[in-house]
């Protein structure tokens, strides 16, 4: 056998390590590792903006904006959105008036569409939101966990909007208004002096309470809306007349409990004062619950189906006793499957052409009270040998 040459052997090993080492010359300075605060905060805040003779604030550029502190305002507006597509986060702050009266909170100028307002309190102004400026209302906000006070209107949004888990209360005129196409969730509307919620054609409102307000209106939808799982309890108004939930034309009421609205204490009554839901034409109310109501609970004009619904002790007030627990006043109408107790009048159909069919009627002053030249199922008062369109009273 052959002996190995060591020391050679160590050699080559040795000139290998050398070769793998490859330039020790330092590349250059050390790229940064942090984040700059840009970087972590991108938004803008707001205190670094200047406003103008009428406003704090003015944003004038598309972009997301903040609050890091309270706004008092002595000014005409606090911050004036001047700008489309603006993001602006009070971050849990307040806006509010500081000296003097009136003026607007947020005022989101006329044609600056796509704003979007959230986390916030604001009171002692006009209006806390409004997106009415010269120009008229603007198209598609998001207002957002918002809460107004101690204003005459609480807010007020453009065409297409969207409100979601918004609060107005205790202000001295019409807690939430919105233009059509828009859409309401989870808000709540308590003690405004005015309506608690208007909103125009073509609106879709869920989850939505109103308390205690004191306007012609508890919930105003106009046509072509949908109101499901909604509360309207103890509105009530000066006005001869006032309503719970009124629903326009072709609109859809379903899962909505409306109970103990009516007018003021010392007016003159009528079936009118203190409706809990009224539809005019060609809506649907399924599913709801009425009572307590001064005035009707359920009223309807023409062409609606009112079916499933349980309306109780209406038209009992103090003052007077004028309402019906479900109350018809025009033609083409289905009530179908109702419950009603303890009503003034039951179920109340003045004119002609309706279905009134499977309803059931106990404990009412009159329990049916229906004109001639309407199609009606037998009003029986025992199941035994009752056909399946036929209606009960007990």
């Amino acid at each position: 056998m052959k002996k190995t040459n060591t020391a050679l052997t160590l050699a080559a090993c040795m000139a290998g390590l050398a070769f793998g080492q490859g330039s020790l010359t330092p590349p250059g300075s050390p790229a940064p590792t942090m984040k700059t605060l840009d970087q972590i905060e991108a938004r803008v805040d707001v205190a670094t903006l200047s406003g103008n003779s009428n406003s704090v604030v003015v944003i004038s550029q598309p972009g997301s904006y903040y609050l890091s502190s309270n706004l008092e305002i002595l000014e005409t507006y606090g911050i004036l959105i001047n700008a489309t597509n603006v993001t602006l986060d009070l971050n849990g702050f307040n806006i509010s008036r500081s000296s003097g009266s009136g003026g607007v909170g947020i005022l989101i100028n006329g044609g600056m569409d796509g704003a979007t307002v959230r986390n916030g309190t604001l009171n002692g102004f006009d209006y806390g939101i409004s997106s009415s400026g010269i120009s008229g209302f603007g198209t598609g906000f998001l207002f957002e966990k918002l809460a107004v006070s101690g204003c005459d209107s609480g807010i007020s949004a453009g065409y297409s909007s969207r409100l979601v888990d918004c609060r107005v209360y205790d202000n001295s005129g019409i807690g939430i208004s919105v233009m059509s196409g828009s859409v309401l969730s989870g808000c709540t509307a308590y003690n405004n002096q005015d309506s608690g919620i208007f909103a125009s054609s073509r609106c879709s409102l869920s989850d939505c309470a109103v308390i205690d307000n004191k306007g012609l209106y508890g919930i105003y939808a106009g046509a072509d809306s949908t109101l499901k799982g909604c509360v309207a309890d103890n509105n009530g108004s000066i006005l001869l007349e006032c309503y719970g939930i009124y629903a326009g034309d072709r609109s859809t009421v379903i899962d909505c409990t409306s109970s103990r609205n009516g007018a003021v204490s010392g007016m003159s009554g009528s079936s009118l004062s203190g409706v809990g839901i009224f539809g005019t034409q060609y809506v649907t109310i399924r599913n709801c619950t009425a009572s307590g109501n001064n005035g009707d609970g359920i009223r309807v004009e023409h062409n609606c189906t009112v079916a499933e619904n349980t309306a109780g002790e209406n038209g009992q007030g103090v003052l007077y006793s004028y309402g019906s627990g479900i109350h018809t006043t025009g033609s083409d109408n289905r009530i179908d499957g109702n419950n009603v107790i303890g009503n003034d009048r039951g179920i109340d159909v003045d004119s002609t052409g309706s279905l009134i069919v499977r309803n059931s009627a106990s404990g009412n002053s009159t329990q049916f009270s229906i004109a001639a030249g309407n199609d009606v199922g037998t009003i029986q008062t025992t199941p035994v040998g009752a056909g399946a369109w036929d209606n009960f009273e007990f």
